[in-house]
């Protein structure tokens, strides 16, 4: 089963906020390549104004996310290549900001974004129905994503690592679904949760991994 482990990360969780980074692995089931191997899609995101919770702020500045924005000049312009298949998207100076009614966002970053994403989906044959793994991927990242505009075609079923994980979970006498980092740990697995989108989605394979071959 080919499917893509994606997660994303946000300045709060209100679909109000921004997005800044998205980031997607590309797995296969029926040949599990090593982990460094698989290929994968990195998006950095900067909007000309961040709207976001204060802890969620706080949390990517100590990230790294933050200042690793800081590092590049405006005037670089709307898509900069950081590294294979990694990529800056920031609006320019010089756009005006398309203001949606309901969230007062610019949508230009996620517009660029989108048609990056696109590309790299069709280039697996995975654009026309989108199978996705995650961790609260239906809850969360889908929702967001959603929200600012991007029309991905998924299949109507995503593979949530939590539930995979619940007999586990209820062995330790834990009552509710598990997070990442329990995840892991019952993968034996190194329980470091990073908040950065890559991590996160390789984190998410191990997961799938352990489970399912």
């Amino acid at each position: 089963m080919k499917y893509a482990s994606i997660d994303i990360e946000t300045l709060g969780i209100s679909l109000d906020v921004d997005t800044i980074e998205i980031g997607i692995v590309i797995d296969d089931l029926s040949d599990p390549k090593p982990l460094a191997d698989l290929d994968r899609l990195r998006l950095l995101l900067r909007h000309n104004q961040m709207t976001g919770e204060p802890y969620a702020l706080g949390m990517h500045c100590d990230s790294g996310l933050i200042k690793e924005m800081q590092k590049y000049d405006r005037a670089a312009g709307p898509i900069v290549e950081l590294a294979k298949n990694e990529f800056l998207l920031q609006s320019e100076v010089k756009d005006t900001f398309d203001v949606n009614s309901s969230s007062g966002q610019s949508h230009d970053v996620y517009d660029r974004a989108w048609r990056v994403v696109y590309e790299f989906l069709k280039k697996h044959d995975m654009h026309r129905q989108l199978k996705v793994a995650g961790k609260n991927f239906s809850t969360f990242d889908k929702p967001h994503l959603e929200s600012k505009g991007w029309n991905i075609p998924f299949n109507i079923r995503f593979l949530d690592i939590g539930p995979l994980y619940m007999t586990d979970q209820i062995k330790k006498g834990r009552t509710w679904v598990p997070n990442l980092k329990q995840c892991l740990e019952y993968a034996g697995q190194e329980e470091t949760v990073s908040f950065t989108s890559i991590e996160d989605a390789l984190d998410v394979i191990k997961c799938v991994r352990y489970k399912l071959l």
